[in-house]
């Protein structure tokens, strides 16, 4: 006959250790703060509003950084984030579908954004039917074009109306955009933005880089480039000190994202499988651009 144990409840001492380290030690007890004040704030209601992630070159981790933030506001948001990528590269969508197909064509073509082919249905849309074109992977919803296949992405001249129309399901939208080049997309996107996250490689010349990038950002946004850019600043030199997190401000007031290897190799990123630090940055990134939005 098998025997059932019952699970042993922790001792007392055990339990009076852990509140006595937690009093001894300040750091956890401001650490656990923290915690609480970031979930509270980014589970509370948040204000429509549009993040755009830029770059001035490719191979930066824009498409990752704007994954990430999309996944960490759709943990407290769920269905409510809505993911954009307007570049013809494909990362969020390598980042963030875990099923082939893409959703740009078909979105849009029922919003009656663009023209489609025989038997489309111009406005035949609905916060359900939205919900199962735009489901591609676990987190938020995704608008994207799939690398592997044949659809087009967003262009300048469809992405206001078409991200005017999804607010009204989906307020909370975080936008990849192309390199910061010609592509008309871009200023197509800044000039509706609430906030933007400017992406650079950590090291020697970051501060060049992020003047540059505010210089060219600022003539298109609808605020001041000091009131609604931050950057963040990608760590890919191996350096990091686990448990340390690197995510609070350096003195140029900038957000360091650790190396991680679950970042490496450009596949799905799966929110479990993060980094500590990783998590705590994206984290605190998500709730500077929400407090700053609200």
């Amino acid at each position: 006959m098998t025997e059932y144990r019952q699970k042993p409840y922790p001792s007392l001492f055990r339990v009076a250790g852990r509140v006595a380290w937690r009093a001894l030690d300040p750091r956890v007890a401001v650490r656990l703060r923290a915690e609480r004040t970031r979930t509270a704030t980014l589970s509370a209601p948040l204000a429509p509003g549009v993040v755009a992630v830029v770059g001035p070159d490719r191979g930066v981790g824009r498409s990752t950084v704007a994954a990430l933030l999309a996944l960490a506001l759709a943990r407290h948001q769920g269905s409510r984030v809505l993911a954009v990528e307007t570049g013809h590269g494909g990362g969020l969508h390598r980042r963030l579908a875990t099923r082939p197909g893409g959703s740009t064509t078909t979105v849009l073509t029922a919003l009656g954004v663009r023209a489609g082919g025989a038997g489309a249905r111009p406005g035949a849309v609905g916060r359900r039917w939205l919900r199962e074109q735009l489901t591609l992977g676990e987190g938020p919803m995704l608008l994207a074009v799939d690398p592997a296949g044949t659809d087009r992405p967003l262009t300048d001249v469809e992405y206001a109306p078409a991200t005017a129309a999804l607010a009204r399901w989906f307020p909370t939208c975080v936008v990849d955009t192309p390199p910061l080049t010609s592509d008309p997309v871009v200023p197509a996107v800044l000039t509706r933005t609430d906030r933007v996250v400017i992406v650079l490689p950590d090291g020697p010349g970051h501060a060049e880089r992020s003047a540059r990038c505010r210089s060219w950002i600022a003539p298109l946004l609808p605020r001041p480039v000091e009131e609604v850019a931050v950057d963040v600043r990608v760590r890919r030199d191996g350096d990091t000190v686990p448990g340390r997190h690197p995510a609070v401000s350096v003195d140029d007031g900038a957000l360091v994202l650790p190396d991680d290897p679950a970042l490496r190799g450009g596949g799905v990123l799966r929110w479990p499988l993060l980094a500590a630090d990783t998590r705590y940055m994206i984290l605190s990134l998500a709730c500077r651009l929400v407090k700053e939005i609200d």
